[in-house]
């Protein structure tokens, strides 16, 4: 029961005074009225729901143009990819992207405010009410009269024109309308900014590097590089550089923005806490995984200290810690904050939202880990259930869930549960991503790895080379999942009785793992049991006697 309807009850009480009963009558006027208007914004703003209802059905078709578009089409392929990967990050954190949406409908509605000697009353009133609603359309009519018609203002009418493409994820004419607004008003820097950002979306990544530099010099000129716009734009161009994996000139811009943040003690803490966490995710892609965590827990702290702990913004910052100590195999951590997530989610959320799937995942995922496996199979079969309601039967997501749960019965040794499991999700993986993408790498590794336990060597060597050639493509050979290849495939290797290639490829693998994961690793001291097994079979002893030593020590640690 909410305050006002308590304040009602307690008027009507026949327990209270005449004075206050002689109230009665102002107090069910004022009830009605904002009962009505609370009826009315419930009715007029398009709610969370709505808006990822609308993300949900654009990502389904953007992937079906996806499968029909030719692979020769580069730039449209990128454009496509790009969009698709824009529309699941908004999904991935549905509380900030729908907030920032209401927040472009908003300044559309600010700027039609501004055209009271250019358009009618009337019109103007009603595409204010359409934009409370999501429907665009009237005040596009509108600012596209003003564009060709108004001298004044045709160029905030093309920004404007930019903002709700953006919004409804148009981007090819969301970069149309900037750059004519870029155009009108050269020296503007939001303009630029805007027209940066689209070219970014649309793969047109040294055009927008040039953009974001302009807007930074004339930002410069005009005011200073210590505002938080201006951490905006540093922002903004991090994002362009990693994009291009440039991960470095990424880092650099980040911190600069960071630290005019941290200067602006009254600055928009939205922008502090994306910067938080887009530094913490640029060191878990790196494998900075101690420089990860410091940005991620800065984050938690300042989402605490603003929205409280059992807030939206808080449950990011908790996710993504989560899956970060699941990496470092930092278990009890990890569950802690996935379970407080989850909890936070499901309470503010309820079980059909795309966060709370992707948490129950991760919390599924965990107990994979602790082979606990009846607890992550429940968990697994939830999220499978939970994510086709939300999703669709054939959304990454589900293929996800279907995968995770096929690595659960591999485990168990239930070997022809899982490869119907692996196989559902490869395919829908590669009708998303195609068939040199890194979710269909994993494919491939998982159901080799089925081949190498069932004795079929030949095709479990052949699917593992497959993944590792994609995995290396994208990452370089510095990475965790590039070493994960070259560990399974030494295993191979040693099956086939090829020693000295599985001595090769176990030492590679085992190099890596040390030196993004630590020398105290669990799979650090998986591959130097390998080792041990691939150099022993070739009776050399006296390395054997080194790899001994290092194994021991891991005994003594436990």
């Amino acid at each position: 029961m909410n305050y006002l309807d308590s304040l009602w009850i307690w008027l009507q009480d026949s327990g209270n005074s005449n004075a206050v009963k002689a109230i009665t009558a102002v107090g069910a006027f004022i009830f009605t009225a904002l009962t009505y208007l609370k009826k009315l914004d419930r009715k007029s703003y398009i709610t969370p729901q709505q808006y990822a209802e609308d993300l949900l059905k654009k990502e389904e078709e953007v992937r079906k143009e996806l499968e029909t578009t030719s692979k020769s089409d580069k730039a449209k392929l990128l454009a496509l990819e790009n969009k698709l990967n824009a529309i699941q990050a908004k999904l991935k954190d549905l509380s900030f992207a729908y907030n920032q949406y209401r927040q472009e409908l908003k300044n559309a509605q600010a700027s039609l405010s501004s055209l009271e000697q250019e358009i009618p009353k009337k019109q103007l009133d009603k595409a204010k009410r359409s934009l409370e609603s999501g429907n665009t359309e009237d005040a596009k009519a509108l600012f596209e009269k003003v564009l060709l018609s108004s001298k004044d203002k045709s160029a905030e009418a093309a920004y404007q024109l930019a903002q709700l493409a953006h919004s409804k994820l148009e981007y090819a004419d969301a970069y149309k309308y900037a750059k004519e607004a870029s155009n009108l008003q050269h020296d503007n820097p939001i303009y630029l900014a805007q027209y940066a950002e689209n070219a970014n979306l649309l793969g047109y990544y040294e055009e927008a590097e040039n953009l974001f530099k302009r807007a930074l010099k004339i930002h410069e000129e005009k005011f200073s590089l210590k505002n938080t716009e201006a951490a905006d734009l540093l922002n903004n161009l991090a994002e362009v550089y990693k994009s291009q994996g440039r991960y470095i000139d990424a880092e650099t811009l980040y911190l600069r923005a960071l630290s005019i943040y941290k200067a602006e003690e009254n600055s928009n803490k939205a922008g502090l806490f994306l910067i938080l966490n887009n530094l913490g995710s640029l060191y878990e892609v790196t494998n900075k995984y101690p420089d990860a965590e410091r940005f991620y827990l800065e984050g938690l702290a300042a989402t605490e200290k603003v929205f409280g702990a059992q807030s939206l913004e808080v449950t990011k910052f908790q996710n993504n810690l989560g899956t970060l100590y699941l990496i470092l195999a930092r278990y009890q951590e990890s569950e802690k904050f996935l379970r407080s997530a989850l909890v936070i989610r499901e309470k503010l959320l309820g079980h059909n939202h795309p966060d709370y799937a992707v948490t129950l995942n991760n919390l599924a995922y965990l107990y994979k880990s602790l082979n606990q496996l009846d607890q992550a199979i429940s968990l697994f079969e939830k999220v499978i259930f939970t994510s086709k309601r939300v999703f669709g039967d054939s959304h990454p997501h589900v293929a996800t869930a279907l995968n995770n749960l096929g690595l659960i019965y591999k485990q168990q040794g239930k070997l022809a549960e899982s490869r119907p499991l692996f196989e559902k999700s490869l395919y829908i993986h590669k009708q998303i991503y195609g068939a040199n993408h890194l979710k269909t790498a994993v494919l491939l590794h998982n159901l080799a790895s089925l081949d190498s336990l069932e004795g079929h060597y030949d095709n479990a060597e052949k699917l593992y080379s497959k993944s590792l050639a994609i995995k290396e493509d994208i990452f370089g050979q510095e990475h965790i999942n590039v070493a994960n290849s070259y560990a399974d495939l030494g295993t191979v290797y040693y099956k086939q009785g090829r020693y000295g290639d599985s001595e090769k490829f176990i030492r590679i693998g085992l190099g890596i793992r040390e030196r993004l994961l630590g020398p105290k690793h669990p799979l650090v001291l998986e591959s130097l049991k390998n080792l041990r097994e691939a150099l022993n079979a070739q009776n050399k002893t006296a390395e054997m006697h080194d790899i001994e030593l290092r194994i021991s020590e891991f005994k003594t640690k436990s």
